[in-house]
């Protein structure tokens, strides 16, 4: 008997429920959806780096610009292009005078992001870099490298949405050379808009 009771007093809650729902549906107002533009879900950043050395016989010159734009797939998870060029300028003490080289860095790449809290996000990117290393010999010659590069980091960002930020990111690249003496390592500073 207590069953019978029970599962007709679910029936009759669930008819309740059900009718009371279909009307609210009926009175309720229809709200259109908002459009949808895809430049709302972009966002734009980059660096820049601009240096100056000197040692044992050589001065260089450095500027770079890293261009980068992001497609945000809801609130957490992004990902878009990226590119660096770095042009290097100077001149060195050779064996036979003073010789005046330039020479451009350039690297492309795709990244995602996990922004997992407003102002620290997770960065895994992969691509490709071109580099040269200058050799003083006779001359200065500049020896041209690529390698695939796989990095993976934090950052920090001090944006948000419809606002121009300031970001940090520290990354560690898995494919940097094992008989390089750099580190592989590399420290980010740029600018955001809208991440």
């Amino acid at each position: 008997m207590r069953i019978k009771t029970i599962a007709l007093l679910g029936l009759l809650l669930l008819i309740f429920t059900s009718q009371a729902e279909a009307q609210r549906r009926r009175h309720k107002k229809k709200e259109p959806k908002p459009a949808y533009y895809f430049k709302d879900h972009l966002w734009y950043g980059g660096g820049f780096s601009l240096g100056f050395a000197g040692q044992s016989g050589a001065s260089v010159f450095n500027f770079g610009l890293s261009p980068i734009v992001g497609y945000k797939f809801g609130k957490i998870f992004s990902a878009g292009p990226r590119v660096d060029i770095n042009v290097t300028t100077g001149r060195a003490q050779t064996f036979s005078g003073v010789d005046a080289f330039t020479y451009a860095d350039y690297g492309v790449g795709i990244f995602t992001r996990a922004k997992f809290l407003p102002y620290l996000f997770a960065h895994l990117e992969a691509g490709y870099k071109n580099y040269g290393i200058p050799v003083v010999g006779s001359e200065v010659e500049i020896l041209r490298y690529d390698r695939d590069v796989l990095q993976l980091g934090l950052g920090y960002t001090n944006g948000g949405e419809g606002q121009l930020g300031v970001e940090y990111l520290l990354l560690y690249d898995f494919l940097f050379p094992k008989d390089s003496p750099q580190l592989p390592i590399e420290f980010r500073i740029g600018l955001n808009y809208n991440f």
